[in-house]
């Protein structure tokens, strides 16, 4: 919880990954990535993408029907 506290994505129990310090890059599954190169986490899902993945925020359907209930006169 203090990495959500802090606005910060954190993943674990991530089996698939293996960190080489002295290489200074990572592999997880078959995809090999250094140091420096931009990968995206999923902190809902724990999907790891390569690059920059799009996102849309959108408010859930339910929330916005509470929020229409109280502005209605």
């Amino acid at each position: 919880m203090v990495a959500r506290q802090l606005g910060k994505v954190c993943l674990v129990g991530c089996e698939a990954l293996r960190i080489d310090l002295s290489r200074r890059t990572v592999t997880l599954a078959e995809h090999l990535l250094a140091e420096g190169e931009l990968l995206t986490l999923d902190g809902n899902t724990g999907a790891v993408y390569s690059g920059f993945a799009q996102t849309i925020s959108a408010p859930p359907a339910d929330l916005m029907l509470r929020l229409a209930a109280l502005r209605a006169p």
